[in-house]
Parts: structure tokens; C-alpha cells; sequence
């Protein structure tokens, strides 16, 4: 048959077949109208499809068409020598060509050859299938994936060249009966471990099924054929989990097999790596029930129960693999696990495997007592050679020497890391790594950690351990130091307990990709040490945040201009926030870090960008973390400013803020953002001991401080704020925000001569912080001077963000209350976080007389002015 007629067959086939059965006749007869061979040859096909359901079931709906055209007389590649191959054995036929086995003769091993069918040569369809399968392979480094090692086209055929996988297709295992009930949490184990590979390069299978997964003779499992996946990418400035994917392929079919398609899948959505988890679940249901989970006797009546059909039942239906099974089954994608990686920490935790891995041999009772008696005595002979071997500085001494509190915990503290000069990421990684290990040890029952904000005033410092112990009241120090031995940085981890002796110590050389690793460590030796507690890997897991070291790095990185922020350098740290996301998109952390950064993106204190759109993403960012790890007290904190300063909805603000200091009480950030919500609904004094709790907590933190200072003269007499301005402008002389807010204080303290001094001093550095001067100029009767600043303040508006506040307070001192009131709704219909302060901003002093104030107060739902602010 010549190409061009082939092609022609193949059209008018796939069109044919996607039609119900009692349309495919008419419609074959118009199409072919004139043309009888046509007419037959498509009959024919069609009648092939249609006389084994079962069959057709099983193969992919977009090869189907592909495989019956090339059943012809084909001849067999058996004997011949394609460059380096010699061709041994057919292995089986698939959608679009044939499996070979053959010999590479330089590398003297067996390979699988997988050969596009000689009918297909000509298809260009066909061929980016089978180079986009090798393209894909190629990216995956991983003991369940079966590897490509190259794609070949030699004397007109074209094939790729794989790994020779010796063993059978896990469909044939489970048509022998030959896998046991307790294999099948390590075979889900291995998929799951595939699929995570895969998704982490951005690939969906789009075909996972048991004819596409092979097992060998000892139990490794091995995924094949990547010919239906797809590479996607995270769209990072949309929703997170929506990507870019052609929906239909050209041949008018969804990619995959109908048996084991996901319900987004058939319904034609876009698809994320969601999708393969519906499948593996299916798979993993047939192996451990023995039979299809949605087996019906035809196509239609199997596409609806994917759709509709909830009732699975289950042997074991209270089992944790069952309840695995069925979250993977879900229809609703969002209550299936959000990964591969999720899905692979709870199967982790189940304990119930098989004692030896894999043997796909059914055991008598004999050779399971067998078995267990040769465990025993293996578990026996380890514990005693531990206990011979222990040193005295081992678990039982420290024990004895490590008294927890009256609580029965243990209490730690992670000192500031101690760094050479020469050595690299050392700015990076002296706050962020000990917050770290911080955060991953603060999970530990039984384990008090102090917040790093308690030993913060220890950097730099040349510090005795023991004495810190007894300064800070806890059983141990845990010291690091990182330094340059010979052209390497090291880390060293000391554990010291309350009369100076060393616990455990370790020494090591870093770099960003043995960091997470080295944490690992760090946090198994504390807990072992301190606890004796060991934790589940599905906990080890979540605290980890990520297994990717580049993701960390950005993240970390992120996270260090965040907390030196400014104008310049939070844009940097959602810069690298992302660049950590686009490398694990399952990292909650970076995602509540860029929520934290967007949040402030429109204040003039640090942004230029519009509230709608830095709210948007903010809110998108927060949602997305609290989906990966519900228990993230940042995320929370992210949502509940979003609340705040956006939605104006206080009653879910203040939800989600106590949400976070509940999970977190040492969270200064979350008690930062409840200070100021409490404050604007009229609790000055829980508002200040909010904020003072921040600010313990962070008593280095500019921002926190200032925000304690700026509540303190409101609530307490304002000699009292003025004196807290003063020293921390003292200790940030560098800061205009902090000189902004000082003078704001200074001018209502009556002191204006200074404070507009300061005002003049600040919008000559940065025009965009022209409004109190402006409002203090037209108070103090500088009408001229007033509407300067206004012009030029108009003027750069043109050019860059500034909020409508600024315009509206000086409009506001000009006693211009129509432009005022002008600006204030531009505001509140834009939604700018600094409208919340209306009652409390003394600013707005001269607008308060007007009916029109009180109509937006109660527009925005704030109670009743208090005079006492």
C-alpha cells in the first residue's frame, strides 16, 4: 500500500471511529462516496476494532488506528545488522511498530530495539511520537524508568535503542496470580517513585497502565513507553497548577488508554500530573483486587463509570493501602494527593511489606516461619553488636546526662552560625540555615527549641557554649561554624550539653548540593541524641520542604533579601522565590516567601506595582502553600494579610492569623500583622501586646521594632513612642521608613520644626514620600510649597506607582476635601492595604468632619472612631 493511500486510510479511520457505532456507517459512505476500495478498506479496519473489546480496551486510543493499518505482511527484522545492532528476537508489537531484542556489538550487552513501523515512515505524526518518547525517556535518571540510550535511523528504519528489561509486563504477573498481597505496597512504592522522576522534569505519562510497566525476576519494577507524555511547564505568574498542554492530538484521539484515563482526560481539560495518579490508582487497584476496576462490556459503558462510578469495593477495605488507592481514584482532581511525592510519603509509612522485597511466588507456612526465625536472629546479632560496640559518649551516657524540664522536654538552642571570612555562601547561610534546622527540629515531640530570634544576639560573638546554656535555660547548644579547609568549606556541628562536654559532633565539606543531606543528618543526630525520637518519613518529609538543592538555594537566597528588604531588594527575593518554584513546584515554603513579598508590593515603602495585581498573586501564592503543607504558619500569615489589607474581611483575617500563631507562637510575623488588625478594630492594648510579642521575638528586626514604636504612641503617652523612635533610628540610621515614621510622630507631638526638617530631608532622596510633607507645608499656611510637591508627585505618578493615599492626604492638609474624597474612592476601589487605617491615621484628621468620611468608614465595615488614637 503506498504512503499516500495509507495516510488517507488512517484519516478516515480515526474520523469514522470517533463516531458512535450507528453514525460510523452513513458517514463512511458519504466520505467515500466514489471511492469503493476506500470504502472496504476502512470497513475492514473498522470491523477489526470493533471484534474484541477487551483488546481494544487496552491499547491507546490514538495508536488503535495505527496498529490495525500496520498488520500487514511485514517482514521480520530477525538476523539483520543495523550499524552496531544485531537483531535477535521479536520481543512484541505495539501501537506504532514492533520491540525487537538485539546485541549491541560495541558494547557487547542486550538492548531493546523499538522500530517504527515501516508503514509509519513516512507518517511525520508518527515519527515526533516516537522521538518525543525518546526525548522524554532521555530526560529521566531513575531504577524505575527503563532508559533510553539513544534513537537510531539506519537503511530507512528508524527505532530507539533502550534498556533490555529481562522479566514480564506487570499485566501478565497479575493474569498469573502471581504477585502476593504484600507486594503490593513496594511495586505502588517504585511507580510512584517513577512518576515523581517524571513529573519533577515536567512530564505526564498520559498512558500509565500494567502493559507499560515491566518487573523483573527479582521484583524491580521499570516504566516504559513515554510515546503518550507530555512536557509541561508551571505557569508561575497563574494558577500554579494549570500548565500549558495541547488538549487533541492531531489524529483527532486523547492520548492515552481508555481503561486507565483520568476523568480530565476524557473530558478533554487541560491535564496536570494529577492525572497519572488516577491512573496509577486504577493500576494499583487491579493488582491488589486481581481484576479491572473498570471493566465493562463496552467503550461507552466503561467512559462512564470513570466518570460517575464512586462505589469501589475492596478486600481489605480499611486497609491503609486501600485508602491510598482511593484518594488516588478521587474524580474531583483536588482530592486526589497534589503528587507523586505526596503519594510516595504515605505508602511510605505504611510498615506492612513484604519481609524480602519482591518474590512473585505465593510462600507456604513452612518458609514463613523459616523466613521470621532468620529475621529474629539477624535483628538479635545487630542489637548486640551495637551494645558492644557503643561508645561512652553514645545514647546511654548522654541520656543520663540530659535532663528535660518539668514538662518531660528537652530544650535547644541553634547558635547563629560562626564563619571564616573565606568561606563562600557565609551571609546566606548565618541566619537562614540555623532558622532551618530550627523549623525541622521544632517538630519533634518531646524537643523545645528556642526561636533564633533568642539567640540572635549572638552573632558575631565569640561565645562559650556552656555558658549559653545556662544563659538561655536549656539542656544543649547546638553550634555551627563554617570554615575553609584546604580550598573546601566545611561545616562543623557541635552538640554540647549544660556542663560543656561535647555530645555529638560532626565535620564535613558543603556545598548547596550536600546541604540538604547534611541537614539530614544534623536533625537525626539531634533528635537521636537529645530524644531518642525517630522520625516517620512521611514527617521527615514534610519538614524537609524540598529534595531539590538547587530549589533550596534560590529559596535561601530569597529568603535573605526578604528579610534585608528595601525598594531594591524585594523585587531580588521574589526573583529567586520563583526561580525555587520553577525548580520544585511542590515547594510550599517559596511559595508562602513570594506571598510575603507580593503583599508589600504596592506600599511606597517598598513597591511599585498596582494592589490588584500584587494582591492577585499574592493570594494565589498563599493558597497554593497552605494546599502543600496546611500546617505552614507563613502561609497562613500570608492569607490573613491578604484578608487584611485586601479583602477587608476581619473576621477571616483574624481566622487565619490566629490559625498561624496557634501553629507557631514564636512566628513574629504572624503577631506583627494581628497587632495591626487588632488595633484598626479598636484593642489598643492586646494590639500593643501583639506587637511587643513581634517585636520580642524579633528584637532585631527593624520593621518589627517600628511597628511596636508606632503602636506604643498611640496607646501609650507619646514621650514614651518618641523615646522608642529615637533608639531604634540610632541602631537604623541608614532606614527612611523609620525617619518617616519618627517624623510623622514628631509632627504630632508638636514638634514641627524638626519634623519637617526630616520630611524635606527625605523627599529630597525619594519623591514618592513627598505627602506629609506636602500636608505639613498646607497646614502650616505654605499653600505655594504644598502644591509643588503635588505637581511633582502628579508628575512622577506618570511614570511609576504611587498610591492614591499620597494624593489624598495632601489634598486632605490643602483642605481640598472634594479631591480628597476623590482620591479615597480611587483607593478604596483599588483596594490599597493602607485604606484600613482610615480611623486610626492622624492624617486624615481634617476629613473627619465630613459626612462622606463616615460613609466610607462604614463602607469598609471599621467600627466607630476612637478619639484615644
Amino acid at each position: 500500500m503506498r504512503s499516500s493511500k495509507i495516510q488517507e486510510v488512517e484519516t478516515v479511520f480515526h474520523e469514522v471511529l470517533e463516531l458512535p457505532p450507528e453514525e460510523r456507517e452513513g458517514y463512511l459512505a458519504q466520505v467515500c462516496s466514489g471511492n469503493a476500495a476506500l470504502y472496504a478498506e476502512v470497513s475492514s479496519l473498522i470491523s477489526a476494532a470493533d471484534s474484541g473489546v477487551s483488546e481494544f480496551m487496552d491499547e491507546p486510543a490514538v495508536s488503535l488506528g495505527l496498529t490495525i493499518i500496520s498488520q500487514n505482511s511485514e517482514q521480520s527484522l530477525v538476523g539483520k545488522s543495523l550499524a552496531a545492532y544485531l537483531v535477535i528476537a521479536r520481543l512484541g508489537r505495539g501501537g506504532m511498530g514492533e520491540v525487537y531484542l538485539a546485541e549491541d556489538t560495541r558494547l557487547g550487552r542486550k538492548v531493546a530495539l523499538k522500530f517504527l513501523s515501516q508503514e509509519l515512515l513516512h507518517d511525520n505524526w508518527a515519527k515526533r511520537q516516537l522521538v518525543k518518547e525518546a526525548q522524554a525517556a532521555a530526560m529521566l535518571d531513575h531504577p524505575n524508568i527503563c532508559p533510553v540510550y539513544g534513537i537510531e535511523e539506519v537503511e530507512g528504519h528508524i527505532f530507539i535503542v533502550m534498556q533490555y528489561v529481562e522479566g514480564q509486563t506487570l499485566q501478565d504477573a497479575i493474569r498469573a496470580q502471581s504477585i502476593g498481597p504484600e507486594d503490593v505496597v513496594n511495586l505502588a512504592r517504585q511507580i510512584a517513585g517513577a512518576l515523581e522522576e517524571a513529573h519533577a522534569h515536567g512530564i505526564i505519562h498520559r498512558d500509565i497502565k500494567p502493559r507499560n510497566i515491566m518487573v523483573t525476576s527479582t521484583g524491580q519494577v521499570k516504566v516504559l513507553d513515554f510515546g503518550l507524555a507530555k512536557t509541561v511547564t508551571p505557569k508561575l505568574d497563574k494558577e500554579a497548577s494549570e500548565f500549558s498542554n495541547s488538549r487533541i492530538t492531531s489524529k483527532g484521539f486523547l492520548p492515552g488508554t481508555i481503561a486507565y484515563m483520568s476523568p480530565e482526560q476524557l473530558r478533554d481539560e487541560r491535564l496536570d500530573f494529577r492525572s497519572d495518579l488516577f491512573s496509577l490508582g486504577a493500576v494499583l487497584y487491579e493488582i491488589m483486587e486481581g481484576r479491572r476496576l473498570f471493566a465493562r462490556e463496552s467503550e461507552a459503558e466503561m467512559i462512564s463509570a470513570i466518570l460517575t462510578d464512586t462505589k469501589h469495593t475492596y478486600k481489605k477495605p480499611n486497609s491503609k493501602i486501600a485508602q491510598i488507592i482511593q484518594k488516588c481514584l478521587e474524580k474531583n482532581r483536588d482530592e486526589r494527593f497534589r503528587s507523586a511525592s505526596e503519594l510516595l510519603i504515605s505508602l511510605k509509612s505504611i510498615t506492612e511489606v513484604s519481609n524480602n522485597g519482591f518474590m512473585f511466588v505465593r510462600r507456604s507456612a513452612f518458609w514463613n516461619a523459616v523466613y521470621l526465625f532468620a529475621a529474629v536472629a539477624l535483628i538479635l546479632t545487630v542489637v548486640l553488636l551495637i551494645k558492644w560496640a557503643r561508645k561512652p559518649t553514645d545514647l546511654t551516657s548522654v541520656a543520663a546526662a540530659v535532663t528535660p524540664d518539668n514538662s518531660g522536654a528537652y530544650s535547644l538552642a541553634v547558635l547563629p552560625v560562626k564563619s571564616d571570612k573565606t568561606a563562600k555562601n557565609s551571609d546566606y547561610l548565618k541566619r537562614g540555615l540555623p532558622e532551618d534546622l530550627i523549623r525541622r527540629l521544632s517538630v519533634t515531640p518531646g524537643l523545645k527549641v528556642r526561636p533564633y530570634t533568642s539567640v540572635a544576639n549572638y552573632e558575631g560573638q565569640a561565645v562559650d557554649p556552656a555558658k549559653i546554656v545556662k544563659e538561655l535555660n536549656v539542656n544543649a547548644v547546638l553550634a555551627l561554624e563554617l570554615f575553609v579547609k584546604d580550598g573546601r568549606t566545611m561545616l562543623r556541628s557541635n552538640l554540647t550539653k549544660a556542663d560543656g562536654s561535647e555530645i555529638w559532633s560532626d565535620e564535613e565539606a558543603m556545598d548547596w548540593q550536600s546541604i540538604l543531606s547534611i541537614q539530614d543528618r544534623i536533625v537525626q543526630n539531634v533528635n537521636h541524641h537529645l530524644t531518642q525520637y525517630q522520625m516517620s518519613d512521611e514527617k521527615f518529609a514534610a519538614a524537609r520542604g524540598t529534595s531539590n538543592s538547587e530549589a533550596y538555594k534560590q529559596f535561601m537566597l530569597g529568603r535573605y533579601y526578604w528579610r534585608n528588604r528595601d525598594k531594591e531588594k524585594l523585587p531580588l527575593a521574589i526573583d529567586y522565590f520563583t526561580k525555587a518554584i520553577a525548580l520544585d513546584p511542590l515547594y510550599a515554603q517559596a511559595y508562602a516567601g513570594r506571598a510575603d513579598s507580593y503583599v508589600l508590593l504596592n506600599l511606597i515603602s517598598f513597591g511599585k506595582v498596582p494592589t490588584e495585581e500584587a494582591m492577585a498573586k499574592a493570594r494565589a501564592d498563599a493558597r497554593e502553600a497552605i494546599a502543600l503543607d496546611p500546617n505552614m504558619a507563613e502561609a497562613h500569615t500570608s492569607l490573613g494579610v491578604i484578608y487584611l489589607r485586601y479583602e477587608w474581611r476581619w473576621d477571616a483575617a483574624e481566622l487565619e492569623l490566629q490559625k498561624a500563631i496557634q501553629l507557631n507562637p514564636d512566628y513574629a510575623t504572624a503577631h506583627y500583622w494581628y497587632s495591626n488588625l487588632l488595633f484598626i478594630m479598636g484593642h489598643p492594648e492586646q494590639s500593643l501586646e501583639e506587637s511587643q510579642k513581634a517585636r520580642d521575638l524579633e528584637p532585631f528586626n527593624a520593621p518589627t521594632v517600628l511597628n511596636y514604636c508606632r503602636i506604643l504612641s498611640r496607646v501609650r503617652p507619646v514621650e514614651q513612642g518618641l523615646a522608642c523612635f529615637e533608639k531604634l533610628e540610632k541602631e537604623h540610621p541608614e532606614s527612611d521608613h523609620i525617619k518617616y515614621g519618627y517624623a510623622l510622630l514628631k509632627y504630632r507631638s508638636n514638634q514641627q520644626r524638626d519634623a519637617m526638617a526630616m520630611f524635606e530631608r527625605i523627599y529630597a532622596k525619594d519623591k514618592t514620600w513627598g505627602a506629609a510633607l506636602a500636608y505639613a507645608r498646607a497646614r502650616a499656611g505654605n499653600l505655594e510649597g504644598a502644591k509643588k510637591v503635588l505637581t511633582e508627585m502628579l508628575e512622577l505618578s506618570r511614570h511609576q506607582y504611587i498610591p492614591p493615599q499620597e494624593f489624598a492626604i495632601i489634598y486632605a492638609g490643602m483642605g481640598d476635601t472634594d479631591n480628597a474624597f476623590a482620591w479615597l474612592e480611587k483607593e478604596y476601589i483599588e483596594r490599597f492595604g493602607g485604606l484600613i487605617y482610615l480611623t486610626v491615621e492622624p492624617l486624615f484628621q481634617p476629613l473627619r468632619s465630613d459626612p462622606r468620611y463616615y460613609s466610607m468608614v462604614n463602607r469598609l465595615n471599621l467600627p466607630a472612631l476612637n478619639t484615644a488614637y
